[in-house]
């Protein structure tokens, strides 16, 4: 496993592992690669470009190329917690999407105005905020919408979403399954599970990375 951090981020139950400031994870092209060990390669879609954003080497994806910018991760099987590292940098699209794992209208997604419902759906999830559980009265929006918010744009945050069942699917961050209603976004680090990981994990993986983020 390539994966190395000090401390240590979790490892069991790890599906794949994206982080652009490991060459051997990116350096050029529109290849990703999973550096957890099992070659879960991500593919990214639209205009991006390799930079350093607030101090930190990133992904930066715009929402007006065609098609959108987004990160897409193929064939994830028995996907369970998505962890993310990202900055807002403009409000994008009105309907702006966080992760949509779809491949037509149907449910399983996460976008400004709440979940996709229904079986497989991301709606019963308990979403974490830099490691502290905000699923309580979470409004969407302050997420990845253009509102003022808890989450609104600039600076580094981590969301962690915990699923309630494990989801099969193929995951397009930052947009719509269309590649489209994208949202302009930095991606700094992504982490994927095949289980929940418990408070205790979630605030593990969040100490391991703050510092990069000077958080």
């Amino acid at each position: 496993m390539g994966v190395g951090y000090s401390p240590k981020i979790v490892t069991d139950g790890l599906e794949f592992c994206f982080d652009p400031s490991n060459t051997k994870s990116y350096t050029s092209g529109n290849t990703i690669r999973d550096i957890s060990g099992n070659n879960k390669n991500g593919t990214l879609n639209g205009t991006y470009s390799l930079t350093n954003v607030e101090g930190v080497k990133s992904l930066l994806f715009t929402s007006t190329s065609s098609p959108v910018s987004n990160l897409v991760q193929n064939n994830t099987v028995n996907l369970r917690t998505i962890s993310i590292w990202y900055s807002r940098r403009t409000s994008g699209f009105s309907s702006a999407y966080f992760l949509d794992t779809r491949t037509a209208m149907s449910s399983g997604f996460i976008w400004q105005n709440g979940f996709g419902s229904g079986s497989g759906g991301w709606d019963q999830s308990t979403i974490y905020q830099n490691s502290r559980n905000i699923s309580s009265g979470v409004i969407l929006n302050t997420l990845i919408g253009p509102f003022s918010g808890l989450l609104s744009v600039g600076g580094w945050r981590n969301i962690t979403i915990v699923n309630n069942a494990n989801y099969n699917c193929t995951i397009r961050f930052f947009s719509r399954y269309t590649d489209n209603e994208a949202v302009d976004v930095a991606i700094s680090h992504v982490t994927a599970y095949n289980r929940a990981l418990s408070p205790t994990e979630v605030l593990q993986n969040y100490n391991a990375l703050k510092g990069r983020f000077n958080l």
